[in-house]
């Protein structure tokens, strides 16, 4: 009859006597590592002077599509200003100044930060039609 000393003995050993695989581990591919952290939701201001303002721009816009943000620092009313452009290139606004400052200092140290639209709303006013999420990419 076994001991109890032989019997946990067993268990000791027991990671001596599992093979490792003959190929190493894979690594994930670098955008699989990326990360999105949720920075903050905005609606867009300025919709009523860009792109945005013409209805064909506003309706063609869909929750989860990819938008561009660019740092305007030359901006005359804004020194932390953020344009929201969409893929194709088109301004539709900014990211409001009053919410703004984490965002700008985020992307002037050159880390990527994205955006998305989150909502669009055709019959609300045109400041608040485009809701959208400003992630940053770690």
């Amino acid at each position: 009859m076994p001991t109890r000393r032989a019997f946990v003995q067993s268990f000791l050993l027991l990671p001596l006597c599992l093979v490792p695989s003959k190929e190493p581990p894979q690594a994930a591919p670098a955008a699989d590592r990326k990360r999105r952290v949720h920075l903050k939701d905005v609606h867009v201001a300025g919709v009523q002077y860009h792109a945005a303002a013409e209805q064909q721009v506003l309706h063609a816009l869909q929750p989860g599509q990819e938008l561009v943000l660019k740092r305007e620092p030359g901006n005359p009313y804004d020194d932390r200003a953020i344009a929201v452009y969409t893929d194709n290139g088109r301004k539709i606004g900014f990211v409001p100044q009053r919410q703004n400052r984490t965002i700008a200092r985020i992307m002037d140290q050159d880390v990527p930060v994205k955006a998305r639209v989150k909502a669009v709303n055709p019959q609300a006013r045109l400041w608040e039609s485009i809701e959208i999420r400003v992630e940053e990419i770690v």
